[in-house]
């Protein structure tokens, strides 16, 4: 008996210097008032336009061309291993941008024939979106790699560099 109450009281007196540690009991247990950082600074809500570089025509266009290029791919592998349709739409839908900067570039003759593969592109990205279970994906993808193969073809720039505005 006197064990049992001697553990039981060495319990309470362990437990009780456990609860009140190092720190006074109240200041162990109540909640620290956030500390200010100073004083805060000001959010910038207008936005800063900067002035673009300055690029020659033949700048701009390699740049359009080569953002073109990687959107195609980009569209390319989206259609090889289908993943989401917001994706591809997305990919066509800055391969089309691309293509309209370049044929903004180019004289009246060769803004037509560019004109074309737009239209072919736009056409196709209504096949996409139309198309929920990506059931015509192959033809799609087939007609996006010709279109890359004829504007690779017709438009580099040392075959355009003469019809630029």
């Amino acid at each position: 008996m006197k064990l049992k109450k001697f553990i039981i009281i060495f319990g309470l007196l362990v437990m009780c210097f456990e609860l009140i540690g190092c720190d006074a009991f109240v200041r162990k247990f109540t909640r620290k008032k956030k500390k200010s950082a100073g004083p805060q600074e000001e959010m910038v809500i207008s936005p800063v336009e900067y002035p673009a570089p300055f690029l020659s025509k033949e700048q701009q266009y390699r740049k359009y061309f080569l953002y073109w290029q990687s959107w195609q791919d980009e569209l390319i592998d989206a259609l090889l291993y289908p993943t989401s349709r917001k994706r591809m739409i997305d990919c066509a839908d800055q391969s089309i941008e691309n293509l309209k900067s370049m044929q903004g570039m180019l004289n009246d003759k060769t803004k037509a024939r560019l004109g074309s593969y737009i239209d072919q592109m736009k056409g196709l990205k209504g096949k996409i979106e139309s198309n929920i279970y990506n059931q015509d994906i192959s033809y799609v993808r087939f007609s996006v790699e010709r279109i890359r193969r004829d504007v690779f073809r017709d438009f580099p720039y040392h075959k355009i560099k003469d019809k630029l505005l």
